[in-house]
């Protein structure tokens, strides 16, 4: 099986500043992988790349065997999704006309408000918690209700990769669980960035670690988020547990180093 989602030696910056070089990893179609590190490590200016939204300095990014960069927006569209942390919905629109724009990669302007189109987002809304929406404003929702509508709207757009920059800011613990059951059940492969380390571990099947201009480790949760690394490259002492009666491992950190 080919991976879904093929990084090599990508190196990416901010004008001529680089901020991360040699990227490499791959994932399989229906893996998801969180991308953790302290602020200003350049975790968002990594999904962007992956996105095909940002021009690396160099190497590449191939999803499903093909070069992002050299897909024509509309065709990569079809093949990744990408929510951005600062991402909003335009507050004027209903809620259901702003998720149906998840539809434009397959369908002209005029042909987006069609019955099946319709079923699509009502059903993306009931699985991310927000039934009967559809109609209101999107002005009326709370924060943390539109970050779901944003994932809503990835998931109209059905691609086989997401791409999502710290999707639980701004969401209680209830709907940051439910979010990450509902995107990573959905068998998409699923690429996002995480402050929250205990659900990075507990969540997610990869975990890499970014720090120093590049990736540290990459692996398993468990094994990338050890004691050691917890203190050089987040500052704190903590251990990873998995307690009797839970099915993940967890992260419990005890002090600031």
């Amino acid at each position: 099986m080919s991976p879904a989602l093929s990084v090599k030696n990508l190196s990416c910056g901010i004008g001529r500043t680089t901020i991360l070089r040699d990227i490499t990893f791959a994932l399989e179609p229906g893996q998801s992988c969180a991308i953790v590190g302290v602020n200003g490590v350049g975790k968002s200016t990594l999904l962007r790349a992956l996105a095909g939204l940002r021009e690396p300095l160099s190497g590449q990014v191939l999803i499903d065997g093909t070069d992002v960069r050299s897909l024509a927006p509309k065709q990569r569209a079809r093949l990744v999704s990408y929510v951005g942390q600062e991402e909003q919905l335009s507050p004027d629109m209903r809620v259901g006309e702003a998720l149906a724009l998840g539809r434009l990669p397959y369908a002209k302007p005029w042909e987006l408000h069609t019955r099946s189109s319709r079923v699509l987002v009502r059903s993306a809304l009931e699985q991310v918690g927000l039934p009967g929406v559809h109609d209101r404003n999107v002005s009326d929702l709370s924060g943390g209700q539109r970050r779901l509508a944003l994932l809503a709207r990835a998931l109209v757009q059905d691609t086989p990769v997401i791409i999502l920059d710290e999707p639980t800011n701004h969401l209680d613990v209830n709907h940051q669980h439910m979010l990450l059951d509902v995107v990573l059940g959905a068998n998409k492969t699923v690429v996002a960035t995480m402050h929250d380390l205990d659900l990075a571990l507990a969540r997610f099947d990869h975990v890499v670690l970014l720090a120093n201009g590049g990736i540290v480790a990459t692996g398993a949760g468990r094994e990338v988020l050890t004691a050691a690394r917890l203190t050089q490259y987040f500052g704190v002492h903590g251990v990873v547990v998995t307690p009797p009666d839970c099915q993940h491992p967890h992260l419990v950190i005890d002090s600031v180093k």
